[in-house]
């Protein structure tokens, strides 16, 4: 995805964006989708990664029969 860059502070920033990996191994096709997080910092006029978060969202399972009208 398209990265979104949030700016803290003249030399502090974050740049959020999602993955995806697609690939296919011994047990078939897999797809898997993360949300990532690297901070930056500005360091004697380079700007450096200080971190990264990564995050895989789990797995979407197979939608519940919709309920009734009045069924809870």
């Amino acid at each position: 995805s398209d990265p979104i860059v949030h700016v803290f502070a003249p030399n502090l920033a974050t740049v959020c964006r999602t993955s995806t990996e697609k690939g296919k191994d011994k047990d078939g096709k897999f797809s898997r989708s993360y949300a990532r997080v690297d901070t930056w910092t500005e360091r004697n006029g380079k700007w450096e990664c200080i971190a990264e978060a990564v995050m895989q969202f789990p797995e979407r399972s197979k939608p519940e029969t919709p309920l009734r009208n009045g069924e809870s």
